[in-house]
């Protein structure tokens, strides 16, 4: 019988009791006796060390040394300004523009002018539809600058119901406002003080209406341009960057007068972006037509157009255009910010950047041995329970790698000094980076499954350069998603192969080589559990229900020449299955914790169900680890369950509570536990 010689507990811990990479060497298994069974924040910690950044990393270690990746906003006053100074100089050159527009034209209740030309308020029609887009443009405003909230896919339609109904709600309050400031009154004028306050109260809504608006649009173009260089690297932002382009010059065209050459040019303008809106961006051409996303923009883009059309076009009594500052300035600001939407970089406003770092400590005690810089880099799009610096680093002894999703991978010396960075994936995941790196012989292998892009390539340990890249195509119908799984090596009697869970199928790969040698496909999507082996069998876990089905974990078993595509699955299970924390093989049996905290014992060779039982109340992220007869269980509430590992019935031997979400899963080295919290990293020790 082949031996898959992973993740059983006989196998496979490193040498010298290194922790080389996450999960050890993927099994999460340790060879070492006389774990820690019983901790606190102050009982049995050899050291606590509190981090300077953010990441739910795991820690390595290898020799005297640990390493961990974070992530900091505390960027050098040098970097910002190689990084923004550009970016300044066009804002202060915008502001410039818009202040010069600002003092040619004049407020229509200016003092100054005549009462005849006095401000008046629209009719009832156009108070409701500018209240609507008053209130969508303030929300949008809020959820994306301060909520981070994005404005696509499934919280388009939850967005524009907010924006509707905060509009509906104040658009009586507006049109009561300007029925009271009638076309006889300017601030000029006489009239009683409660005319004085509606007519002022009519005009500041009106200036609130263009800068919510202009704030509004903004915060949309930080939003898609925020992730990482060069932007515009997916179908979302090139769409709505162009929408926003289109709406932007429409409405500046309404500013001009019918016929005029000033029309005619904004109009000619708003052809590329219209273009691309139509055909998709450049990259692929019409492949947003094939999403389900068509549909909403398109409805988008109708409504918005008819609605500034109406509003721009209605208020015009004669051939010229409404003079003013806010008839003039509005639109021009969005003509502005129209044409730099499609400019190359984002450098309307300064972006919040963040700072990729590696941190080496000394073993003994916990001092800083050193703390390396790899990447100044835009904050990259991430779901609220991840980090910049999720994906674990790896070692082999003489370097040090660190991937950090699109911020590529970092090649260092065990000295600190950076020997190499190549660059990381251009598209955007869901909820930012999670696969670690996995380390074979010379190669580094990097895995990124993103909704828009499926690739798994290698480099060259010692130069960064790429040795191979396979892309997977992701199935049609339904459309793929993303994936965030590590993958693991396998030896087989045939050699070692790479095996990927992804969304809809498990895949073996040759390692030297990237070849394709077996691929099957599997029910779930949005896979983050990692697959662990145990003989000759590959366990893998499709994670939650979602597009394809029913989720489950499943057993495929590898033949005498490494495929696992021939024959059905050895067994499968359906329920009580874990989402985001990986199993661990110890023994004989599978052990896995569901995010609410239940944990099923499986026999690995039939997956026969032999006890489940419930731990505390919490989260549970932080893959299983096993060692010296104990199963270590880690949760979002700070806790580290111990459970003994006996498939006869469950025993809690201990609960340990350090008083801090634990994200990252453990590190074993030499009868030590290295356990990450999100603010401090712990050495654990028997007495």
């Amino acid at each position: 019988m082949l031996v898959l010689a992973l993740a059983s507990s006989a196998a496979g811990a490193p040498p010298d009791g290194n922790w080389p990479a996450w999960r050890g060497d993927g099994s999460g298994v340790s060879a070492d006796a006389g774990l820690p069974e019983r901790w606190s924040a102050e009982e049995n910690v050899r050291w606590r060390r509190r981090l300077p950044g953010s990441g739910h990393s795991s820690p390595i270690v290898w020799g005297e040394r640990v390493f961990v990746t974070y992530v900091s906003d505390r960027v050098p006053r040098r970097a910002v300004q190689a990084l923004l100074s550009p970016r300044l100089r066009w804002l202060l050159a915008a502001v410039a523009i818009l202040w010069c527009l600002g003092t040619f034209f004049r407020h229509p209740a200016d003092p100054h002018r005549p009462p005849k030309e006095a401000a008046r308020g629209p009719g009832a029609g156009r108070t409701l539809v500018l209240a609507v887009l008053y209130a969508g443009a303030t929300s949008a405003a809020y959820y994306l600058l301060w909520r981070h909230v994005p404005l696509l896919g499934v919280n388009l339609f939850r967005d524009l119901f907010a924006w509707a109904l905060s509009g509906l709600a104040g658009a009586g309050a507006v049109y009561v406002v300007q029925r009271l400031a009638d076309r006889r009154w300017t601030l000029a004028g006489g009239g009683p003080p409660w005319r004085r306050l509606a007519a002022a109260a009519w005009a500041g809504f009106r200036f609130a209406a263009v800068a919510s608006f202009l704030a509004a649009a903004v915060a949309v173009t930080l939003e898609l341009k925020r992730t990482d260089f060069p932007i515009y690297t997916d179908e979302g932002p090139w769409l709505l960057s162009s929408l926003i382009s289109c709406l932007g010059l429409i409405a500046a065209a309404a500013a001009f007068p019918p016929r005029s050459r000033g029309r005619l040019v904004v109009v000619l303008l708003s052809l590329p972006g219209l273009a691309v809106l139509l055909w998709g961006p450049p990259s692929d051409p019409g492949a947003w037509l094939r999403t389900d996303a068509r549909d909403r923009y398109l409805a988008l883009y109708a409504v918005t157009v008819a609605s500034l059309v109406y509003l721009g076009f209605g208020e015009r009594r004669r051939r010229t255009a409404q003079r003013g500052l806010l008839a003039a300035a509005g639109p021009a600001a969005l003509l502005l910010l129209a044409l730099i939407q499609l400019a190359s970089e984002p450098f309307t406003f300064i972006p919040k950047v963040v700072i990729y770092r590696v941190l080496a400590l000394d073993r003994a005690g916990g001092e800083t041995a050193w703390d390396v810089t790899c990447r100044v880099v835009p904050e990259p799009k991430l779901d609220f329970r991840n980090t910049a610096a999720t994906p674990t680093p790896a070692t082999d002894g003489e370097r040090v790698y660190a991937y950090f999703g699109n911020g590529g991978v970092c090649g260092l010396d065990f000295d600190g000094r950076l020997l190499w960075h190549s660059p990381g994936p251009t598209t955007v995941m869901d909820h930012g980076a999670g696969s670690s790196l996995v380390l074979w012989r010379d190669r580094l292998i990097v895995t990124h499954d993103s909704y828009h892009e499926w690739l798994t390539y290698a480099l060259d340990a010692a130069s960064g350069e790429k040795v191979w890249e396979v892309r997977r195509r992701r199935p049609p119908d339904p459309p793929g998603d993303d994936a965030y799984g590590t993958p693991i090596v396998v030896p087989t009697a045939g050699g070692d192969q790479l095996v990927h869970s992804s969304t809809a199928s498990v895949t073996g790969y040759d390692p030297a080589t990237g070849a394709e040698l077996w691929s099957r496909p599997q029910l779930g999507a949005q896979v983050v559990a990692s697959p662990v082996g145990w003989r000759d069998l590959v366990i893998v876990t499709t994670g939650r229900e979602r597009r394809y089905g029913r989720a489950e974990m499943s057993a495929l078993r590898l033949t005498a020449d490494g495929d696992a595509a021939a024959g059905d699955a050895v067994w499968r299970a359906d329920k009580m299955l874990p989402d985001v924390s990986s199993p661990v093989v110890y023994g004989d049996h599978v052990y896995a914790v569901t995010n609410g905290g239940v944990v099923t014992c499986r026999s690995a060779a039939t997956g026969e169900l032999a006890w489940r039982t419930r731990l505390p109340s919490s989260t549970y992220y932080a893959a299983a680890t096993a060692g010296d007869g104990k199963i270590y269980f880690s949760n979002m509430d700070g806790q580290t369950v111990v459970l003994a590992a006996d498939p006869a019935a469950p025993r809690i031997l201990a609960i340990n509570d350090l008083e801090e979400p634990i994200s990252a899963s453990p590190a074993i080295s030499r009868r030590q536990l290295f356990i990450r919290t999100h603010r401090h990293l712990y050495c654990i020790a028997a007495p």
